[in-house]
């Protein structure tokens, strides 16, 4: 299984100092190699996109990956693929306009299920989908049901058009799937707008939030027996989407098997089952 992340911070400049309250929670030990990782992320609004198709052994840290970006909001993805190293349209995130959005597990095993669904995008959304992935495909079809509900060019969305374009979506995808007698699909989905979050989980993979109120900053001591000065952030806020984070006394919240998670633009999380 690959490893994903979300965060949505009030200011960007602080990035490296929220990420810091995550400790070693978003690791993983590698038994395998991994082979290939991806940053989604914003600077003034726009959404820029960095893949690596490195492979990675041993204890990997998603905020070590992410450390040297500066945002208000991100996801970052570690791939744990089954058929080699991916070219770099088939790493993820993906970005569809301003948005970002990544997927942990599969969709389809076979050419079948790949044109199914396919046919259920509009021609705007085939036209966008860049690699020969299940994933691409099934994470755009959110898009489409979205598209329904309200415009998808903007970085805010109404949290119950989140929740019912999500639920459909996954709906319509084990649908087709499950008509081509294919095994149940895993559709672990991350997506990040610049201003929300939405994350679905339906594997046994545990689907976790931490949110952050205020932060703090010891400035480093100028010479022997200085005591620093600690700089105060009380208006910030934040909150970190992952899976299966690592043990630690980080207060990670976790949320139920088959649910969807919403964070808003006022860093609320909202969490619904996904009843299908």
């Amino acid at each position: 299984m690959s490893r994903q992340f979300g965060y949505l911070g009030s200011d960007f400049s602080l990035f490296d100092l929220a990420l810091k309250t995550c400790g070693d929670s978003l690791s993983f030990v590698a038994e395998t190699p991994c082979d290939g990782w991806g940053l989604g992320y914003y600077q003034d609004e726009r959404a820029l996109v960095r893949k690596q198709p490195a492979r990675l052994m041993g204890r990997v840290n998603l905020a070590t990956l992410a450390a040297d970006v500066l945002s208000h909001s991100m996801v970052a993805h570690v791939r744990h693929g089954s058929e080699g190293t991916p070219p770099p349209q088939d790493m993820q995130p993906y970005r569809f306009r301003n948005w970002l959005f990544t997927h942990d597990g599969h969709v389809t095993r076979t050419p079948e299920g790949r044109a199914a669904l396919l046919g259920l995008l509009p021609d705007f959304l085939q036209r966008n989908v860049r690699g020969q992935t299940d994933s691409e495909l099934a994470l755009h079809l959110f898009f489409e049901k979205l598209n329904k509900r309200t415009r998808i060019d903007r970085a805010i969305v109404p949290v119950p058009a989140l929740f019912e374009s999500m639920r459909e979506t996954l709906t319509d995808i084990r649908r087709t799937i499950m008509t081509a007698a294919e095994e149940t699909p895993i559709l672990d989905f991350m997506f990040v707008s610049g201003r929300c979050i939405a994350a679905t989980c339906t594997s046994d993979s545990t689907l976790a939030y931490l949110p952050i109120r205020g932060l703090e900053r010891q400035e480093k001591p100028l010479f022997a027996g200085h005591t620093p000065d600690t700089q105060q952030f009380p208006h910030f806020k934040a909150v970190f989407v992952t899976t299966d984070p690592a043990p630690s006394d980080v207060p990670w919240q976790v949320v139920p098997c088959n649910t969807i998670l919403v964070v808003d633009e006022k860093f609320e999380v909202h969490i619904q089952p996904i009843e299908l």
